[in-house]
């Protein structure tokens, strides 16, 4: 099994304690629109109130129908998150 980590990073005119609440939880059908052949995320599934705590779960819904899962790995507010994707039902899960 390979295993791949990606960094983000940019700047932004707020606090760094409302910059972690607002890109923790994001509204991923906001910002995952599709690209080419990459379907976009349609809705989340989380079975709680607020997405904020390791070992929370969510499914992700894709365009084409398909599904993934998401596993909060670690959240230490306001400093450091981190998450698995995994679950893939469509050809994703052959890339990943």
């Amino acid at each position: 099994m390979v295993v791949l980590s990606t960094t983000v990073s940019m700047e932004i005119d707020a606090t760094q304690i409302e910059a972690f609440e607002y890109i923790v939880p994001i509204d991923l059908p906001s910002i995952f629109t599709g690209y080419g052949p990459l379907p976009a995320v349609t809705d989340v599934q989380t079975p709680v109130a607020y997405w904020h705590t390791a070992g929370q779960k969510r499914t992700v819904y894709l365009s084409d129908g398909s599904s993934m899962q998401e596993t909060l790995n670690e959240c230490l507010h306001p400093d450091y998150f981190s998450y698995t994707v995994s679950g893939f039902s469509n050809v994703l899960g052959l890339l990943t």
